[in-house]
């Protein structure tokens, strides 16, 4: 029987524009393919009668005699779901602690006797830390491994939580409690990357966007439990030392799960693109920042993720100057971040079964920027509080993108590893929160209050829409694993039905024939 092969490279470089820049990136894989997929070419098989006789456990193993094969070996593991809970656990902890004082913040300064800087510090420094740490982190997760990588995160999440509550609840030790702050922020440099990483190892392909969108979610759960729970927990400067604490023990939790359940990657691959051996961190580097369809991407990310998370930083402030109570705020923050969780949810489903990446995050995006003109001018109507609660969740419901953003970033550079990129996409998220938390304070101003610093926002967020018209993608993973599922799968006729089935499957048939025909003899 004679069954033709096409070979990977030629289809995934022929059909590729960037193919010479690409061939470089896989060349160094070709020779250090993991033991686990095992790909050889194959263009005339014959079966050997010796081999076809013989235990079916060696094609298992590779060791047919003089001849090649195509063995693949892919699974997926039910202690997947188990390995993203307590990840997505360890994330709304570390992404809770950002927020953390937000909704209070009247509380807060009154307690430590610090001003309104000193407070925005303590959300600030995890924007500091992020642009300054994240390298590092890629370089550890991509270099050393995902599961170390997450072990570092924990350790510094767990000593920074403690941290905050001792000696971090005394009145006077503002300090200390921005250490803590501080040590948790280096956290989520790793925490906030690993996302698309673990879905990668450990999720197939029709379920990588829904786990990723899982782990990027985190931060608007952390978000909505922040302004939903804390307002009704601390009630007077006095709750503060309980509050600080409750964080400490609910992080420990978390950081026990992680010890004990998660690991980097599982023994075997769900996908073929996850066991592929990945380019080199530096090489990677340079690639990314001359990929034009990634640098959209990322830009497209950081402008529109950079924008909510600010504004919810000061939402409270910014409602105040128009006259707002500090229940009015906690009540649309909690309402805006709710819908935003549940399109992130939305989001994952929708990209994993459709693939429409583009089209998604461009609905995302122009859903994002018409809610954010329309709250610009509708903060003025004190009155109407429903109003505002109609557009905060049209705009809740625009990170649907996110997911989309993040899953399409990694398709379109692979193979490049997932933190990697990751990292580039968050750095630039972290600079621009920053930037444009600094910028909406310095342009207000008596007149118009917060009219001009929010359209600025809305100016910015237009733009990322139209950038999204220049993004021509080529989804190189998916093409890569089309490819490698062409060539270890057969279309075989049987009457007026084309069946398709792997390579293995047509052996261990052929096999079993063999065997009782001779049982028959």
């Amino acid at each position: 029987m004679k069954v033709d092969f096409i070979s990977m490279k030629n289809v995934f470089f022929s059909s590729s524009k960037n193919g010479e820049e690409r061939e470089g990136l896989l060349a160094e894989n070709d020779e250090n393919r993991p033991p686990s997929i095992r790909i050889i070419n194959d263009s005339n098989r014959e079966y050997d009668s010796s081999l076809i006789k013989g235990d079916i456990e060696s094609v298992r193993e590779g060791t047919e005699r003089g001849q090649n094969s195509s063995e693949v070996e892919l699974k997926t593991y039910k202690r997947r779901w188990a390995v993203l809970i307590v990840f997505f656990f360890l994330s709304v902890c570390n992404n809770f602690m950002e927020f953390a004082f937000s909704p209070i913040s009247h509380f807060v300064t009154s307690y430590y006797g610090i001003n309104e800087l000193e407070l925005n510090i303590l959300a600030l420094v995890y924007m500091i830390t992020g642009c300054t740490t994240r390298f590092l982190a890629m370089w550890i997760i991509d270099t050393i491994g995902l599961g170390i990588g997450t072990y570092i995160a924990t350790a510094l999440h767990l000593v920074g939580s403690w941290l905050r509550f001792w000696p971090g609840y005394y009145q006077d030790q503002y300090v200390w409690l921005l250490v803590g702050q501080s040590v948790t922020a280096l956290a989520q440099a790793f925490i906030d990357i690993t996302g698309p990483k673990l879905a990668a190892n450990w999720f197939p392909p029709n379920e990588r966007t829904t786990a990723t969108a899982a782990g990027g979610g985190s931060i608007f759960v952390a978000a909505l439990l922040s302004y939903a729970l804390v307002p009704r927990v601390v009630v007077n400067t006095w709750d503060m030392r309980g509050y600080l604490f409750i964080q400490a023990a609910v992080s420990t939790a978390a950081c026990i799960g992680i010890a004990l359940i998660f690991r980097g990657s599982p023994p075997v691959p769900p996908s073929y693109s996850a066991g592929q051996k990945k380019t080199s961190f530096w090489k990677a580097l340079v690639f990314l920042i001359t990929k034009k369809n990634f640098l959209i991407l990322a830009f497209v990310f950081s402008i529109t993720m950079s924008t909510g998370i600010s504004i919810l930083i000061l939402l409270t402030q910014i409602m105040l100057e128009y006259n707002y109570t500090p229940d009015n705020s906690s009540t649309l923050a909690t309402i805006w971040i709710a819908s935003s969780v549940f399109g992130g949810i939305l989001g994952g489903p929708i990209v994993d079964k459709t693939h429409a990446f583009k089209s998604v995050i461009l609905t995302g995006l122009c859903l994002i920027t018409s809610s954010l003109l329309a709250f610009t001018f509708a903060l003025e109507f004190q009155h109407e509080m429903w109003i505002l609660y109609i557009i905060v969740c049209v705009a809740g419901l625009g990170i649907v993108a996110m997911p989309a953003i993040l899953e399409a970033a990694v398709e379109v550079i692979y193979p490049v590893p997932e933190a990697t990129a990751m990292g580039i996409l968050f750095f630039g998220l972290n600079v621009m929160s920053f930037f444009q938390s600094i910028l909406i304070g310095l342009l207000k101003s008596d007149r118009f209050k917060y009219r001009i610093p929010l359209l600025s926002s809305v100016g910015i967020c237009a733009l990322t829409c139209i950038m999204v018209f220049f993004f021509k993608p080529k989804y190189e993973r998916r093409e890569f694993e089309k490819v490698e599922k062409r060539k270890t799968t057969i279309q075989r006729t049987e009457g007026n039905r084309t069946k398709t089935i792997t390579i293995e499957e047509e052996y261990i048939e052929k096999v079993t024939v063999s065997n009782l025909r001779s049982s028959g003899e």
